[in-house]
């Protein structure tokens, strides 16, 4: 009989197997949302610079069709490019600036998001205090 008890109190608590398969589930979701994470952040870093660079090509083709325009017609070949045509072909948010061969900065051109998204929905009031109106 001493032999019995001796038996039951040296062996390890039991452990709860469906505490270990929630654990088990739990890890590897957390792992699978780090991976889709991961892969999301890499694949929109890896479209933004495709996007930007085919934007950069876009503007040094159309600087080198200026430049080649202003040699024809024998225009200063120092002219700032009209970078104006170029901003309504890039992304919002994005900004282009020419610097001639010393390095100094002479023009620049920033896209901000399009007017029809800047614009409020129709549905939207805005009230100032003290300008508040019944409708």
């Amino acid at each position: 009989m001493r032999q019995a008890s001796n038996s039951v109190a040296s062996r390890p608590p039991a452990i709860d197997l469906k505490l270990r398969l929630a654990l088990r589930v739990a890890a590897l979701a957390a792992i699978c949302f780090i991976a889709v994470a991961a892969y999301t952040l890499f694949d929109s870093d890896r479209v933004a610079k495709a996007k930007a660079s085919r934007i950069a090509e876009i503007v040094a083709r159309d600087i080198s069709l200026q430049q080649s325009r202003a040699q024809w017609v024998s225009v200063s070949i120092n002219s700032t490019p009209d970078l104006q045509g170029i901003a309504a072909l890039m992304e919002p948010g994005l900004c282009i600036a020419y610097r001639d061969n010393t390095g100094a900065f002479r023009q620049g051109v920033c896209s901000g998001a399009p007017a029809d998204e800047m614009a409020a929905p129709r549905n939207l009031r805005v009230a100032l205090p003290g300008h508040l109106s019944a409708g």
